[in-house]
């Protein structure tokens, strides 16, 4: 098989890809020498326990693309989308539900060899569904 798999940001311009592009890049070269690494979490970065708002995380939501393009130019299409701030609110939502996978139907998963395995890679449509029914949507086209 043969698998291509690639992950961006879409911005308005190629001027807001370059400064978006410089201002990581900024972030990391700042975040990588200790003097400067130092300053950062006593001015800029959060304390422990500082997080958003309820009402931040209440407005919060998450949207998926997905693309996929086959050898012969077929191309389909999905959007998977999460109502509340995934970082926050949603996180114990998705652990729970992969969890169940593998306590309720282990017998539905398919069977993988050792090794590391994101939740969608080892659980498939059996976690999808049950994200899908706890609050998730997803289309495929």
């Amino acid at each position: 098989e043969n698998i291509t798999y690639t992950e961006g940001l879409a911005c308005n311009s190629r001027v807001g890809a370059a400064l978006n592009f410089m201002g990581l890049a900024t972030f990391g070269l700042l975040a990588a020498f200790p003097p400067t690494r130092f300053a950062l979490r006593n001015t800029i970065l959060p304390k422990p326990g500082d997080g958003p708002s309820q009402e931040d995380m209440l407005q919060g939501y998450l949207k998926v693309y997905g693309v996929a393009k086959a050898k012969n130019g077929e191309t389909a299409t999905s959007t998977m989308c999460f109502s509340v701030d995934p970082g926050y609110m949603d996180t114990a939502r998705m652990l729970i539900e992969s969890a169940l996978c593998f306590v309720l139907d282990a017998d539905k998963l398919k069977q993988v060899p050792g090794g590391s395995y994101t939740p969608a890679a080892c659980q498939g449509e059996i976690l999808l569904n049950r994200l899908c029914t706890t609050g998730t949507t997803f289309e495929c086209n």
